[in-house]
């Protein structure tokens, strides 16, 4: 079974629980998505759906009333398969470990700027984040008012883990203005 990457588990998974969509359908989810790593474009989309087709994953079908041909997705029975090794890996080790975070990787070469933009770094990237933990707060709302359990188990983790990078970045702009 090959493995998915982690954009395509996310599209055979999305296509799974909707019991089937349309490509622009898992585009636009994709394109709502609060993971910045997951693109919605048209351009990185309707490709990976082909080559998962191609790979015997998803099957298309074209049901349209309004003779624009529109195809719906459903997973095939190698898809389910893959989606199950997907979600749970031979080697869980691989989902525990640090995930991909840009500012974190910024950190380690602050020493290219002065104190001051050091400084000026943490507050902006601190400033962001808690613009970005506005939206999955309310996010969080919406979800616990009409999404589904784990929805809102996601979104909770999405706040979480900007909680603590916001806090993560506070104490490193303490520590390096010698206040902390």
């Amino acid at each position: 079974m090959p493995d998915l990457s982690e954009l395509e588990g996310a599209v055979v998974g999305f296509i799974s629980v909707h019991d089937g969509c349309t490509p622009y359908q898992v585009r636009t989810a994709m394109a709502q998505s609060h993971t910045s790593r997951f693109s919605g474009s048209s351009g990185a989309i309707y490709p990976l759906i082909r080559r998962l087709v191609a790979r015997g994953l998803l099957a298309q079908e074209v049901r349209s009333t309004d003779g624009r041909g529109t195809r719906r997705c459903s997973l095939t029975k190698d898809g389910r398969k893959a989606l199950r090794a997907w979600l749970v890996p031979e080697d869980m080790s691989a989902l525990a470990g640090l995930a991909f975070d840009p500012l974190r990787t910024r950190i380690l070469f602050l020493s290219a700027l002065t104190s001051k933009q050091r400084l000026a770094f943490l507050a902006e990237a601190e400033s962001v984040l808690t613009e970005e933990l506005k939206v999955y707060l309310a996010d969080l709302t919406l979800k616990r008012n009409g999404g589904s359990e784990l929805e809102v188990i996601a979104t909770e983790g999405a706040v979480a883990i900007t909680r603590a990078r916001r806090n993560w970045l506070r104490s490193a702009r303490r520590h390096l203005a010698g206040t902390g």
